[in-house]
Protein backbone atom coordinates (compact mmCIF):
# COMPACT_ATOMS: atom_id res chain seq x y z
CA UNK A 1 0.00 0.00 0.00
CA UNK A 2 3.06 2.10 0.65
CA UNK A 3 3.45 2.19 -3.13
CA UNK A 4 -0.01 3.82 -3.89
CA UNK A 5 0.67 6.31 -1.13
CA UNK A 6 3.50 7.75 -2.66
CA UNK A 7 1.92 7.51 -5.89
CA UNK A 8 -1.00 9.49 -4.96
CA UNK A 9 1.25 12.05 -3.04
CA UNK A 10 3.01 12.48 -6.67
CA UNK A 11 -0.07 12.64 -8.65
CA UNK A 12 -1.79 15.63 -6.24
CA UNK A 13 1.62 17.67 -6.10
CA UNK A 14 1.70 16.98 -10.32
CA UNK A 15 -1.38 18.52 -10.21
CA UNK A 16 -2.58 15.34 -12.06
CA UNK A 17 -5.14 14.55 -9.10
CA UNK A 18 -7.20 16.23 -6.42
CA UNK A 19 -8.71 14.90 -3.29
CA UNK A 20 -12.41 16.44 -3.86
CA UNK A 21 -12.90 14.08 -6.06
CA UNK A 22 -16.53 12.45 -5.28
CA UNK A 23 -15.66 9.05 -3.84
CA UNK A 24 -19.23 8.57 -2.65
CA UNK A 25 -20.67 6.96 -5.74
CA UNK A 26 -17.81 4.14 -5.01
CA UNK A 27 -18.09 4.04 -0.77
CA UNK A 28 -21.90 4.37 -0.88
CA UNK A 29 -21.46 0.88 -3.58
CA UNK A 30 -19.69 -1.27 -1.29
CA UNK A 31 -21.13 -3.27 1.75
CA UNK A 32 -17.76 -1.93 3.62
CA UNK A 33 -17.89 1.05 6.04
CA UNK A 34 -16.46 3.86 4.62
CA UNK A 35 -14.74 7.03 6.63
CA UNK A 36 -13.48 10.21 5.95
CA UNK A 37 -12.19 11.87 9.49
CA UNK A 38 -11.02 15.31 9.49
CA UNK A 39 -7.69 15.89 10.85
CA UNK A 40 -8.95 16.57 14.36
CA UNK A 41 -10.81 13.53 14.01
CA UNK A 42 -13.96 15.14 13.36
CA UNK A 43 -16.09 12.89 11.28
CA UNK A 44 -16.74 14.06 7.80
CA UNK A 45 -18.35 11.27 5.81
CA UNK A 46 -19.66 7.91 6.71
CA UNK A 47 -21.34 5.43 4.07
CA UNK A 48 -24.79 4.51 4.53
CA UNK A 49 -23.61 0.64 5.13
CA UNK A 50 -22.81 1.85 8.14
CA UNK A 51 -26.71 2.11 9.26
CA UNK A 52 -27.05 -1.26 7.86
CA UNK A 53 -24.65 -2.58 10.02
CA UNK A 54 -25.00 -1.04 13.17
CA UNK A 55 -28.36 0.66 13.25
CA UNK A 56 -27.30 3.63 13.96
CA UNK A 57 -28.63 7.06 12.03
CA UNK A 58 -26.29 9.04 10.08
CA UNK A 59 -26.96 11.96 12.51
CA UNK A 60 -25.90 9.73 15.63
CA UNK A 61 -22.84 8.35 14.09
CA UNK A 62 -20.83 11.83 13.18
CA UNK A 63 -22.10 12.75 16.45
CA UNK A 64 -21.16 9.79 18.95
CA UNK A 65 -18.41 7.67 16.50
CA UNK A 66 -15.85 7.10 19.09
CA UNK A 67 -18.08 6.10 21.69
CA UNK A 68 -19.34 3.33 19.72
CA UNK A 69 -16.14 1.78 19.86
CA UNK A 70 -15.99 -0.54 22.80
CA UNK A 71 -14.14 1.29 26.19
CA UNK A 72 -11.31 -1.49 25.94
CA UNK A 73 -10.16 -0.64 22.25
CA UNK A 74 -11.12 3.31 21.98
CA UNK A 75 -7.51 4.53 23.69
CA UNK A 76 -5.42 3.07 21.18
CA UNK A 77 -7.60 3.86 18.24
CA UNK A 78 -7.22 7.65 18.91
CA UNK A 79 -3.65 7.01 19.51
CA UNK A 80 -3.73 5.29 16.01
CA UNK A 81 -5.33 8.02 14.60
CA UNK A 82 -3.12 11.07 16.20
CA UNK A 83 -0.13 9.20 14.70
CA UNK A 84 -1.52 8.83 11.75
CA UNK A 85 -2.64 12.73 11.46
CA UNK A 86 0.86 13.58 12.74
CA UNK A 87 2.75 11.45 9.47
CA UNK A 88 4.07 8.85 12.31
CA UNK A 89 2.22 6.40 10.46
CA UNK A 90 1.02 6.11 6.69
CA UNK A 91 -1.07 3.62 6.70
CA UNK A 92 -2.88 1.13 10.02
CA UNK A 93 -4.69 -1.89 10.01
CA UNK A 94 -6.38 -3.20 13.07
CA UNK A 95 -9.55 -5.37 14.71
CA UNK A 96 -11.47 -3.82 16.94
CA UNK A 97 -15.06 -4.08 18.68
CA UNK A 98 -17.62 -1.30 18.16
CA UNK A 99 -21.13 -1.65 19.90
CA UNK A 100 -24.57 -1.69 17.44
CA UNK A 101 -27.71 0.28 18.61
CA UNK A 102 -29.46 -2.98 19.73
CA UNK A 103 -26.57 -3.20 22.19
CA UNK A 104 -24.70 -5.78 20.74
CA UNK A 105 -21.00 -5.95 19.43
CA UNK A 106 -19.19 -6.18 16.49
CA UNK A 107 -15.75 -7.12 15.23
CA UNK A 108 -14.87 -4.82 11.97
CA UNK A 109 -11.46 -4.82 10.60
CA UNK A 110 -10.78 -0.94 9.92
CA UNK A 111 -7.67 0.08 7.06
CA UNK A 112 -6.57 3.71 7.26
CA UNK A 113 -4.56 5.82 5.76
CA UNK A 114 -3.49 9.91 5.24
CA UNK A 115 -5.34 11.91 2.95
CA UNK A 116 -3.32 14.37 1.00
CA UNK A 117 -4.93 18.01 -0.32
CA UNK A 118 -4.04 19.45 -3.76
CA UNK A 119 -0.64 20.65 -2.43
CA UNK A 120 0.50 17.60 -0.91
CA UNK A 121 -0.56 18.33 2.32
CA UNK A 122 -2.17 15.83 5.00
CA UNK A 123 -5.91 16.67 4.81
CA UNK A 124 -7.40 13.81 7.34
CA UNK A 125 -8.11 10.43 6.76
CA UNK A 126 -9.74 7.76 4.89
CA UNK A 127 -10.93 4.62 6.94
CA UNK A 128 -12.57 1.27 5.59
CA UNK A 129 -14.37 -0.92 7.76
CA UNK A 130 -15.17 -4.54 6.94
CA UNK A 131 -17.30 -7.13 9.50
CA UNK A 132 -15.10 -9.95 10.32
CA UNK A 133 -17.62 -10.90 13.29
CA UNK A 134 -18.27 -14.29 11.68
CA UNK A 135 -14.38 -14.97 11.44
CA UNK A 136 -13.96 -14.11 14.97
CA UNK A 137 -16.41 -16.57 16.18
CA UNK A 138 -14.67 -19.47 13.97
CA UNK A 139 -11.45 -18.43 15.19
CA UNK A 140 -12.85 -18.40 19.07
CA UNK A 141 -14.38 -22.38 18.50
CA UNK A 142 -11.19 -23.15 17.14
CA UNK A 143 -9.53 -21.73 20.21
CA UNK A 144 -11.35 -23.64 22.26
CA UNK A 145 -11.95 -26.65 20.66
CA UNK A 146 -7.97 -26.65 21.35
CA UNK A 147 -8.19 -25.76 24.98
CA UNK A 148 -10.94 -28.32 25.55
CA UNK A 149 -11.59 -32.17 25.86
CA UNK A 150 -13.73 -33.36 22.97
CA UNK A 151 -15.32 -36.03 25.70
CA UNK A 152 -16.08 -33.99 28.68
CA UNK A 153 -16.24 -30.75 27.53
CA UNK A 154 -13.23 -29.97 30.37
CA UNK A 155 -9.85 -28.71 30.05
CA UNK A 156 -7.43 -31.19 28.19
CA UNK A 157 -4.22 -32.45 29.74
CA UNK A 158 -2.21 -29.05 27.43
CA UNK A 159 -3.77 -26.77 29.35
CA UNK A 160 -4.05 -28.47 33.03
CA UNK A 161 -0.42 -28.87 33.01
CA UNK A 162 0.02 -24.82 31.74
CA UNK A 163 -1.75 -24.03 34.44
CA UNK A 164 -0.96 -25.92 37.33
CA UNK A 165 3.06 -24.34 36.18
CA UNK A 166 1.48 -20.95 36.26
CA UNK A 167 -0.48 -21.64 39.40
CA UNK A 168 2.40 -23.25 41.30
CA UNK A 169 4.56 -19.97 40.02
CA UNK A 170 2.11 -17.86 41.54
CA UNK A 171 1.63 -19.69 45.15
CA UNK A 172 5.85 -19.77 45.08
CA UNK A 173 6.19 -15.95 44.77
CA UNK A 174 2.91 -14.98 47.29
CA UNK A 175 3.81 -18.13 49.61
CA UNK A 176 -0.08 -18.96 49.15
CA UNK A 177 -1.28 -22.40 49.54
CA UNK A 178 -2.10 -24.67 46.18
CA UNK A 179 -4.22 -27.58 45.53
CA UNK A 180 -4.72 -30.09 43.56
CA UNK A 181 -7.18 -33.08 43.23
CA UNK A 182 -6.84 -36.32 40.88
CA UNK A 183 -10.05 -38.40 40.91
CA UNK A 184 -9.93 -42.15 39.54
CA UNK A 185 -13.23 -43.88 38.23
CA UNK A 186 -12.94 -47.16 40.17
CA UNK A 187 -12.39 -50.24 38.30
CA UNK A 188 -13.20 -47.94 34.84
CA UNK A 189 -12.13 -50.80 33.01
CA UNK A 190 -14.59 -53.31 34.41
CA UNK A 191 -17.52 -50.50 33.37
CA UNK A 192 -16.33 -50.37 30.07
CA UNK A 193 -16.06 -54.30 29.80
CA UNK A 194 -19.48 -55.07 30.99
CA UNK A 195 -21.53 -51.78 29.92
CA UNK A 196 -20.04 -50.76 26.86
CA UNK A 197 -18.14 -47.95 25.87
CA UNK A 198 -20.70 -45.66 25.34
CA UNK A 199 -21.82 -46.36 28.71
CA UNK A 200 -18.01 -45.69 29.95
CA UNK A 201 -18.13 -42.33 27.90
CA UNK A 202 -21.93 -41.14 29.15
CA UNK A 203 -20.52 -42.19 32.81
CA UNK A 204 -17.27 -39.63 32.19
CA UNK A 205 -19.31 -36.84 30.82
CA UNK A 206 -21.67 -37.08 33.91
CA UNK A 207 -18.82 -37.06 36.60
CA UNK A 208 -17.78 -33.86 34.66
CA UNK A 209 -20.40 -32.44 35.46
CA UNK A 210 -20.37 -33.22 38.71
CA UNK A 211 -17.00 -31.43 39.31
CA UNK A 212 -17.58 -28.53 37.03
CA UNK A 213 -20.47 -27.89 40.05
CA UNK A 214 -18.30 -28.29 42.79
CA UNK A 215 -16.05 -25.53 41.94
CA UNK A 216 -17.02 -21.83 41.35
CA UNK A 217 -13.82 -19.65 41.49
CA UNK A 218 -13.20 -17.83 37.76
CA UNK A 219 -8.87 -19.55 38.79
CA UNK A 220 -10.55 -22.93 39.41
CA UNK A 221 -9.80 -25.57 36.91
CA UNK A 222 -10.87 -29.06 36.12
CA UNK A 223 -9.50 -31.14 33.55
CA UNK A 224 -9.40 -34.45 32.18
CA UNK A 225 -5.57 -35.61 33.06
CA UNK A 226 -5.91 -38.65 31.75
CA UNK A 227 -8.22 -41.46 30.43
CA UNK A 228 -10.53 -42.11 33.70
CA UNK A 229 -8.77 -39.13 35.67
CA UNK A 230 -10.18 -35.98 36.17
CA UNK A 231 -8.31 -33.47 37.99
CA UNK A 232 -9.47 -29.74 39.49
CA UNK A 233 -6.69 -27.30 40.77
CA UNK A 234 -7.67 -24.79 43.67
CA UNK A 235 -5.09 -22.08 43.86
CA UNK A 236 -5.59 -19.89 47.01
CA UNK A 237 -7.12 -23.29 48.82
CA UNK A 238 -5.69 -24.84 51.88
CA UNK A 239 -6.16 -28.30 53.09
CA UNK A 240 -9.57 -28.10 54.62
CA UNK A 241 -11.12 -26.59 51.81
CA UNK A 242 -9.46 -29.03 49.13
CA UNK A 243 -10.43 -31.74 51.34
CA UNK A 244 -14.02 -30.51 51.59
CA UNK A 245 -14.45 -30.04 47.99
CA UNK A 246 -12.77 -33.86 47.56
CA UNK A 247 -15.03 -35.37 49.76
CA UNK A 248 -18.19 -33.48 48.12
CA UNK A 249 -16.73 -35.13 44.22
CA UNK A 250 -16.87 -37.90 45.59
CA UNK A 251 -20.14 -38.44 47.63
CA UNK A 252 -22.09 -36.64 44.24
CA UNK A 253 -20.22 -39.34 41.84
CA UNK A 254 -21.61 -41.97 44.22
CA UNK A 255 -24.94 -40.63 43.92
CA UNK A 256 -25.63 -40.28 40.36
CA UNK A 257 -26.16 -44.00 40.81
CA UNK A 258 -24.61 -44.84 37.44
CA UNK A 259 -24.65 -48.82 37.28
CA UNK A 260 -21.40 -50.47 37.52
CA UNK A 261 -22.18 -54.31 38.34
CA UNK A 262 -18.76 -55.21 38.57
CA UNK A 263 -18.20 -52.79 41.49
CA UNK A 264 -19.70 -54.81 43.75
CA UNK A 265 -18.18 -53.58 47.05
CA UNK A 266 -19.87 -50.04 46.46
CA UNK A 267 -23.21 -50.93 46.20
CA UNK A 268 -22.48 -51.95 42.10
CA UNK A 269 -22.51 -48.07 41.29
CA UNK A 270 -19.81 -46.15 39.80
CA UNK A 271 -17.55 -44.53 42.26
CA UNK A 272 -14.50 -42.51 42.52
CA UNK A 273 -11.06 -42.60 44.95
CA UNK A 274 -9.60 -38.79 45.36
CA UNK A 275 -6.28 -38.13 45.94
CA UNK A 276 -5.80 -34.88 47.40
CA UNK A 277 -2.61 -32.12 47.64
CA UNK A 278 -1.95 -29.32 48.91
CA UNK A 279 1.45 -27.46 48.76
CA UNK A 280 2.70 -24.19 50.35
CA UNK A 281 5.98 -22.82 49.98
CA UNK A 282 7.87 -21.05 52.72
CA UNK A 283 11.19 -20.41 50.72
CA UNK A 284 10.56 -19.29 46.76
CA UNK A 285 14.38 -20.52 45.84
CA UNK A 286 13.47 -23.51 46.66
CA UNK A 287 14.35 -25.99 43.54
CA UNK A 288 11.06 -28.14 43.21
CA UNK A 289 8.57 -27.43 40.18
CA UNK A 290 4.68 -28.28 40.17
CA UNK A 291 5.96 -31.69 39.77
CA UNK A 292 6.14 -32.27 42.99
CA UNK A 293 2.81 -31.70 43.73
CA UNK A 294 1.63 -33.87 40.95
CA UNK A 295 3.68 -36.88 42.77
CA UNK A 296 2.27 -36.05 46.17
CA UNK A 297 -1.14 -35.76 44.30
CA UNK A 298 -0.66 -39.19 42.80
CA UNK A 299 0.76 -40.98 45.66
CA UNK A 300 -2.66 -39.67 48.09
CA UNK A 301 -4.48 -41.43 45.34
CA UNK A 302 -2.90 -44.32 45.33
CA UNK A 303 -3.02 -44.58 48.81
CA UNK A 304 -6.76 -44.24 48.25
CA UNK A 305 -7.33 -46.75 45.91
CA UNK A 306 -5.05 -49.43 47.97
CA UNK A 307 -7.48 -48.48 51.48
CA UNK A 308 -10.10 -49.92 49.86
CA UNK A 309 -11.45 -46.93 46.65
CA UNK A 310 -14.58 -44.63 46.87
CA UNK A 311 -12.61 -42.28 49.32
CA UNK A 312 -10.40 -39.41 50.08
CA UNK A 313 -6.36 -39.33 51.07
CA UNK A 314 -4.78 -36.04 51.33
CA UNK A 315 -0.90 -35.53 51.05
CA UNK A 316 0.55 -31.86 52.26
CA UNK A 317 3.43 -30.83 50.90
CA UNK A 318 5.36 -27.79 52.67
CA UNK A 319 8.79 -26.22 51.49
CA UNK A 320 10.52 -24.36 54.05
CA UNK A 321 13.49 -23.00 54.52
CA UNK A 322 16.36 -25.18 54.04
CA UNK A 323 19.33 -24.62 56.75
CA UNK A 324 22.66 -23.53 55.43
Amino acid sequence: MSALIQAQKDQIIDGTECPEIDFRALAECSSDIVLQLGSTGDLLYISPSATDLLGWSHQELLEHHWNIIHSEDRSWLLETSRQLNSGEREESRSSFRVRTKSGALVWVEGAGRRLYDCNGRPNGLVVSLRDISVRKQLEAELERQARTDGLTGLANRRVFDETLEQEWAIARREKTHLSLLIADLDHFKLLNDRHGHQAGDECLREVARVITSAIHRPADLSARYGGEELAVILPRTHEEGARAIAEHIRKSIEDLHIPHALNRDHGQVATASVGVATSLCLDPSRPETHHALLGIADRALYKAKNAGRNRVEFSMLVLEKKEA
